[in-house]
Parts: structure tokens; C-alpha cells; sequence
């Protein structure tokens, strides 16, 4: 069996991106490095245990719904949308029981402990703009590290399921949806059951933050479920906690991750036009 195409060649433009992505990224580490006070933030009065446990019923209650789903006689590969869907529905009553939980334990608003309240506008922009630039150069790099240990190993990534089912459809709408539910959703749920509850919970008396952040961010990644994107999750997963820290409101990581997807989904959607012209126009032009 032949293995994948070469990738073509990086261009000058491409270089030069990944050059001011790599700088942005080091100015950020030598400046974690020198910062003395991690305390804007603060303590938060639930556990990890709260996040794990919501975990957890994500995924009993998914598991359950898409064997249903496919017990039905529904294809996941044919046709995604009943299952992103559920899965979506049962992941957003998960964060609602979380959120009056939360309501619970806090004896301020549950968005102000998360830092959702109003800040600065300008300082969401700007450290959203610095956290989406900088991390492009270590996810690529992560990226580049598990490619080369798989061809060591003989090994050829897979590509993740949901990807290769939205390259199966030849409408717009099911494309649309699953767009909507990884742009949206995915991110203000990730967001606030990784970062806002979980992360902030492993950074009760840590002070220095780098153990709860990767901490955080391997639980993250491997419950994408995915081998070859684990450790570019996990430093997605760093960065968005390092944006969480240097913003001090959850707004600035959700951001990063919404236009992390959105790149990724629009970079599919370029592919899928590149190798089926006539099918992508349906997509994109269907009204």
C-alpha cells in the first residue's frame, strides 16, 4: 500500500507566517517565565471533581445515544448529523446541570467567577489575537513530531471520523450544521467545562500554573479520542490556558478555539473544493 502524497513545499509567505507565529509564541513563554503573580484569576470554590464527573456523564450519555442511533439503522459515515447533534444536545444539558451546580457553590454570579462578565474589549482582542497567532508554529511543529514518529513506526495517521464523513456529503446543509456545531458549540462547551471549571478548579493553590494547564490539556486531548491529534491537542489546550491566564476572562480562549475550527473546517472545505469542484460549489452555493 502507498503511503500519503508529500505535502507541497511551504511557500515564503507560509515561512514567514510560521516565523511571526514562532516569535509571538516565545515572547509569550519568556514573559511566563519572568511573571512573578498568578493570583488575577483567583481560587474558585468547586473541585475537579465536578468537571470529571460531567465528563464522564458526556460520555455514557453519548455512547448510549449514538449505539441507539446506530441500532436504529442510522449511518455515522452516511449521514452525521443525528449523531453531532444528540451529542451536542446531551453535552449542552450536561453544562446546564454543571452551570446550577456551579450556582451553587459560588457566592458571586457563576459568569463573574469565570471571568464571562464585561472586561476591557480591547484586551480580549488583543490577547485573542496574539494566543491565535502564537500557536500556530507549536501546533505545527506537535503536528510534524507525530507525523515523523508514525512513519518511523510505519504507521499512517487516520483521519478523524466526523472529517471523513463531512467529506461524504454532497449537501450544503448537513455541512452547515456540523460547521455550527463545531464553531459554536464545541468551543463555549470545551471552554467552559476544560478551562472555566476544570482548569480553574487544578489551579486552586497550584500558584505557578504549568502543572494544571498540562494537567487540563492531556484530559482535553484524550478525550478527542484520536491518537495522532493527541499531542496537538495538548498544546492547544496549554496555549488556550495560557490566553485564559493572560486575558483573565474565559471570552479570550473561546475566541482562539472558535477561530482554531473555524481555519481547520474552512482549510476542509478548500480541500474538499480542490479534489470535487462541482460537489463544493453545491455546498457553498446552496440556498
Amino acid at each position: 500500500m502507498s503511503g500519503p502524497e508529500p505535502a507541497p513545499a511551504a511557500g515564503p509567505g507560509d515561512l514567514a507566517l510560521l516565523a511571526v507565529s514562532a516569535l509571538i509564541a516565545g515572547n509569550w513563554l519568556v514573559r511566563a517565565a519572568r511573571r512573578k503573580e498568578w493570583d488575577e484569576l483567583g481560587p474558585v470554590p468547586w473541585g475537579a471533581e465536578l468537571a470529571i464527573a460531567a465528563v464522564a456523564l458526556m460520555l455514557v450519555g453519548g455512547t448510549l445515544a449514538g449505539g441507539g442511533l446506530l441500532a436504529w439503522g442510522l449511518d455515522f459515515a452516511a449521514d452525521p448529523l443525528p449523531f453531532v447533534v444528540t451529542d451536542t444536545a446531551i453535552k449542552l444539558l450536561v453544562v446546564a446541570a454543571v452551570w446550577v451546580q456551579l450556582d451553587r457553590a459560588c457566592g458571586e454570579p457563576v459568569r463573574t467567577a469565570l471571568g464571562l462578565r464585561p472586561v476591557q474589549l480591547g484586551r480580549i482582542v488583543a490577547t485573542s489575537v496574539a494566543g491565535y497567532a502564537g500557536l500556530w508554529a507549536p501546533i505545527l511543529l506537535a503536528t510534524l513530531a507525530v507525523m515523523q514518529v508514525s512513519s518511523l513506526a510505519g504507521l499512517t495517521p487516520e483521519e478523524q471520523p466526523l472529517i471523513d464523513a463531512v467529506r461524504r456529503q454532497s449537501e450544503a446543509w448537513p455541512v452547515g450544521a456540523v460547521a455550527v456545531a463545531a464553531l459554536v458549540f464545541a468551543p463555549l462547551i470545551e471552554e467552559f467545562l476544560f478551562r472555566g471549571v476544570l482548569y480553574r478548579a487544578l489551579r486552586n493553590g497550584a500558584g505557578r500554573p504549568w502543572l494544571p494547564m498540562l494537567g487540563s490539556s492531556v484530559i482535553f486531548a484524550a478525550l478527542h479520542f484520536h491518537p495522532y491529534t493527541f499531542l496537538p491537542l495538548v498544546v492547544l489546550g496549554v496555549g488556550l490556558s495560557a490566553v485564559y491566564e493572560a486575558a483573565g476572562t474565559l471570552w479570550a480562549p473561546l475566541l482562539v478555539h472558535a477561530a482554531f475550527n473555524a481555519t481547520q473546517f474552512a482549510a476542509l472545505l478548500r480541500e474538499m473544493a480542490d479534489s470535487a469542484p462541482l460537489a463544493a460549489a453545491s455546498l457553498c452555493c446552496h440556498r
